[in-house]
């Protein structure tokens, strides 16, 4: 797992990693954001998060939305959606609050975890501040 923290902005950190994707021998896996998210939020192997997510209907190589993850497992996530007038943008969210503990936000199209405010992703995209967040999982 790759330890890089860069910065998104001076006050957002960003850890760059693939949550153990390529030491579970899986380098050529795609659309897993959900199973990375899921292992960082829930400090489990990669290879892990990948089975849990297959037995809730996961395929290989394909995308899979988290909402499902939290209903049916609320024993492991939580979920907060935010009405469209309280949606907030990444950057404002984690700098207005400093969510201690383990997350999971949703953008549009794509998952990444955040942990104690730190961003825990395998992409560095300019963009990322600037996404609204639509909600947000608490690893239970």
């Amino acid at each position: 797992m790759n330890d890089t923290i860069l910065a998104v902005d001076s006050t957002i950190p960003l850890r760059i990693t693939d949550a153990g994707r390529n030491a579970a021998g899986l380098r050529g896996e795609q659309k897993d954001c959900t199973v990375r998210a899921f292992a960082v939020a829930r400090n489990v192997p990669y290879i892990e998060a990948h089975k849990a997510l297959h037995e809730l209907g996961r395929r290989l190589g394909r995308g899979f939305k988290f909402r499902i993850v939290a209903e049916k497992r609320p024993d492991l996530f939580t979920r907060q959606q935010f009405a469209k007038g309280n949606r907030k943008r990444v950057k404002t969210l984690l700098r207005d609050h400093k969510f201690p503990g383990r997350y999971v936000f949703r953008i549009t199209g794509h998952v990444f975890a955040v942990v104690d405010g730190i961003i825990h992703d395998n992409v560095t995209f300019d963009s990322l501040k600037n996404c609204i967040v639509t909600d947000i999982y608490t690893a239970v």
